[in-house]
């Protein structure tokens, strides 16, 4: 076929842009554009293959997989992932290289972090800034500022606005086409050339349409202006591409199946005991510093509170800290006695000061978990030294930012984080799609021992940003979808009170995959760091899975692992390579092969997780009510369909602290008092 390449470019190219939309959570182009470009690679991989009984297994194994995943899909951000995979599974005893390119361009955009080639950009600006008649600077956190021609309005430059990750993985995708084809040494030069060039200048096309259009039209992929350049890109790719057949990596023939197959299955099974959690709770006892928090306090009375300043009465932890007493023991340290914690049971300590005395004192020889968050004022080096090295005895530690810088209480934790590899930034982080329909992380990104605690997925508001250093070995990592940008040295975070947006705002912040939450190791303890103190307050406590995120949080740093699984990955890679051995004629299909086995095996671990991690027994009277909601109440509260902050009002007079649950799970509802129906409990508010 003399057009099997360049049909192929066009193919991987509009696949990669559907994959590039799916990251923004945006479906309506995306969908169609990976239905398509999957169908006409098909079409390539059988143009000269006879369909035969193999082929039909192989469709058939495609088909499970796929309907397995449809219905089972933990992160939906892999769906691209998951797609190539499954098409070429299907074409496996085709011409199954036909898949390689758009499969390695997916990884480029999945799991390569782009943002180090933004710095680069510097350079280039610095040296042809007059050719290009464009005026830069570099602002206070290091990033490039450029202004609009005439306006001369500031934009904030990052991967997001020039659609980078895309480009980059079209870029990636054209050469490794090329270096595939059938053609000679001077076309393969000229060709690796061109397929450089036409990601570059689109790249350069794209920041031009940006400063003359400073616009979010003009760059977030939800409108056909936004889409027109990057399909240009796409097409033009196809016509550099030279006309010829793709070369076939790999030979035909399997190895003997009565080898394979118990080789798959051993692979598959260590990966599923790898992934699935075997933690037991250690039952901890929670600690929590208020001595430098003057800001959404746990120790406050919701009733006196809320009776002289709603305001405050809404902006406090009551009711979270209210519930939590029924399943763990817990203990404030204070530097006041008017700090005298309203929740009951729970005791206190009175101190000028923190040490690793106090800490084990506190703890006598017991599984702890000191949090520290809104933190008003810093500690002193001393106390920062107390308590990493309580955590690295083998206690758990819980960092906790606000959605703006005030005060310092993002910054203040940084003497923590960045003996673990991360820097809280003094930065507002919010969703430019929040006005709407909010944000969501779903449970398939957090960790199974975590996602095992929640009931859906989290809702995001807001929060700051931190930033990962050099040497960090995180545990795990939350990032925040494409359409989030970063409003950097806010201290008011007006955007957050008003809603308002300007253009303005939009285009002078920092577009990007923001970290919102980590876990790491330190010592023999463990450490969380959430971005967002606001998700705990009394006014949304009970939504978007934010009491059941903290107790997941808890379980997560205090859990005690029941046997090390330290040497399993290296089982996993020796079962993967001996399998790629054997069938090294045709090990282009055992890697497809192997990556959906994986990928099974990480989505099975979700619900495994349920069988193998313990759950938070009831201590006491229950405090907690469960309104059960329809699957649409996201929706239903980000339309302003009811008062949330009427609705806990109504429920912390009776001192219970009420959670909305959509198809509630029996572990909770053994924690709560009784379960009402949240459209019933709405309309007598």
């Amino acid at each position: 076929m003399e057009f099997e390449s360049k049909v192929a470019a066009f193919a991987t190219g509009l696949f990669l842009l559907g994959s590039y939309i799916m990251l923004f959570d945006l479906w309506d182009y995306s969908i169609f554009m990976v239905a398509v470009s999957s169908a006409l690679l098909l079409l390539v991989a059988f143009r000269d293959h006879k369909i035969e009984r193999n082929d039909l297994a192989a469709i058939g194994v495609a088909l499970a997989a796929l309907i397995f995943f449809y219905f089972y899909l933990v992160n939906s951000t892999f769906a691209p992932l998951v797609i190539v995979l499954v098409v070429a599974l299907a074409a496996i005893n085709a011409k199954i290289e036909t898949f390689v390119p758009a499969l390695v361009g997916v990884l480029t955009i999945q799991f390569l972090d782009v943002s180090f080639l933004m710095k680069s950009m510097n350079a280039i600006f610095l040296n042809f800034s007059s050719l290009l008649r464009l005026r830069y600077d570099i602002n206070d956190m290091g990033y490039l500022v450029l202004y609009h021609s005439k306006t001369h309005l500031p934009i904030v430059m990052d991967e997001v606005k020039i659609s980078l990750p895309f480009y980059l993985a079209l870029m990636v995708a054209g050469i490794v086409l090329i270096a595939m084809m059938e053609i000679d040494r001077k076309s393969l030069l000229r060709s690796l050339i061109a397929a450089v060039l036409v990601p570059f200048l689109f790249l350069v096309l794209t920041l031009q349409k940006l400063l003359y259009v400073p616009a979010i039209s003009a760059f977030i992929p939800d409108n056909p202006a936004a889409l027109a350049l990057p399909l240009a890109s796409v097409l033009l790719m196809s016509i550099v591409i030279p006309s010829g057949t793709i070369r076939r990596l790999q030979k035909s023939g399997t190895a003997s199946m009565w080898i394979s197959i118990p080789l798959l299955a051993a692979f598959f099974i260590l990966v599923l005991v790898y992934y699935v959690p075997t933690t037991s709770s250690s039952d901890p006892l929670v600690i929590i510093d208020e001595t430098n928090s003057e800001w959404e306090p746990t120790w406050t009375d919701y009733l006196q509170t809320y009776k002289q300043d709603p305001v405050s009465g809404t902006n406090n932890y009551f009711g979270l800290v209210n519930f939590l007493t029924t399943i763990y023991d817990i203990e404030w340290i204070i530097n006041r006695t008017d700090k005298n914690p309203a929740a009951s049971p729970g005791d206190y300590v009175l101190t000028d000061g923190i040490s690793l005395e106090l800490l084990e004192n506190i703890s006598r020889g017991r599984p702890s978990v000191l949090i520290l968050k809104c933190v008003t004022s810093p500690y002193n080096e001393s106390e920062v030294d107390a308590i990493m090295n309580f955590t690295a005895q083998g206690n758990g530690l819980i960092l906790i930012g606000e959605h703006t810088d005030i005060y310092g209480m993002c910054t203040h934790l940084n003497p923590f984080s960045e003996q673990l590899g991360y820097t809280f930034l003094p930065t507002g982080v919010q969703d430019i799609y929040t006005e709407s329909r909010g944000s969501v992380s779903q449970k398939g990104e957090f960790p199974p021992e975590m996602a095992r605690y929640l009931v859906g997925d989290l809702l995001w508001e807001t929060g700051c940003s931190f930033t990962r250093l050099d040497g960090a070995d995180p545990s795990f990592e939350i990032i925040t979808r494409p359409s989030y940008f970063s409003h950097y040295r806010n201290d008011t975070s007006a955007f957050f009170l008003t809603r308002e947006f300007t253009e303005g705002i939009k285009l002078n912040s920092q577009f990007a995959r923001h970290l919102a939450m980590a876990g790491t190791n330190y010592g023999d303890g463990k450490v969380m760091m959430f971005t967002d103190s606001t998700q705990f307050n009394n006014g949304i406590i009970a939504f978007g899975d934010h009491a059941t995120l903290f107790v997941a949080m808890i379980e997560y740093v205090s859990s005690v692992e029941r046997y090390a699984k330290t040497v399993l990955p290296w089982l996993i890679l020796a079962a993967a390579a001996a399998l790629l051995i054997i069938n090294r004629r045709n090990a282009l299909g055992a890697l497809v092969v192997l990556s959906i086995l994986f990928l099974v095996a990480y989505n099975l671990a979700y619900p495994l997780a349920y069988n193998y991690t313990d759950f938070p027994a009831l201590k006491g009277e229950p405090k907690a009510v469960i309104l059960e909601a329809n699957n649409d109440y996201l929706e239903e509260y980000l339309s302003g369909m009811y008062d949330l902050e009427k609705l806990m009002d109504k429920y912390f007079q009776e001192n219970l602290t009420a959670l909305i649950f959509a198809n509630p799970p029996r572990e909770w509802i053994n924690l709560s008092s009784r379960v009402e129906d949240l459209h019933e409990a709405i309309t007598v508010i």
